[in-house]
């Protein structure tokens, strides 16, 4: 593989970036920066070596680097497998959300790790939010992304998340 003056100048970049790192930062080993942040972990949350190959191919980890230095927290976890989750099957679970059930919103809450007993109570939540956030002005005119993110935004609010784990 030959490599472009592009592509050294973005590793001189990430390898900048991760010397300067603070004391926090630099804890976590380079290697599960590329298996549990950026976009790879996103698309692959259990699957770490997917999670450092697909890092590596999309933004030879620039992604990576960058989402552990700002947010640690973020790049690891059950919040990561939610967001890819609801990134992945978005059509799915706005079709359950708006029956009140279905197998796409029970594994969401699965994932999330949301208490059974409560979940009657979620969902009703849940609904009405989405509902809320559904009919706003230039909702429609979103992307996939823009609403997957909102969705994911209402399944962490403190309404809903308070009986989840994740």
């Amino acid at each position: 593989m030959k490599l472009t003056t592009k592509t050294l100048t973005i590793i001189g970049t990430s390898l900048t970036a991760l010397a300067m790192m603070g004391n926090a930062q630099a804890e976590r080993a380079f290697g599960d920066i590329y298996m549990e942040c950026g976009i790879g972990a996103m698309i692959f949350p259990t699957n770490t070596t997917m999670a450092a190959i697909s890092n590596v191919t999309w933004d030879l980890g620039t992604t990576a680097v960058s989402s552990n230095a700002s947010s640690q927290d973020s790049c690891k976890g059950k919040k990561v497998a939610a967001a890819a989750f609801i990134h992945s099957s978005y059509a799915s679970l706005e079709q359950d959300i708006a029956k009140g059930e279905g197998k796409h919103l029970s594994a969401l809450m699965d994932i999330m790790q949301c208490d059974g007993a409560s979940r009657t109570n979620m969902v009703n939540k849940v609904r009405t939010d989405f509902t809320t956030t559904a009919t706003a002005k230039g909702y429609a005119n979103s992307t996939q992304y823009q609403k997957s993110e909102k969705l994911f935004n209402i399944m962490n609010s403190s309404k809903v998340a308070g009986s989840c784990g994740a």
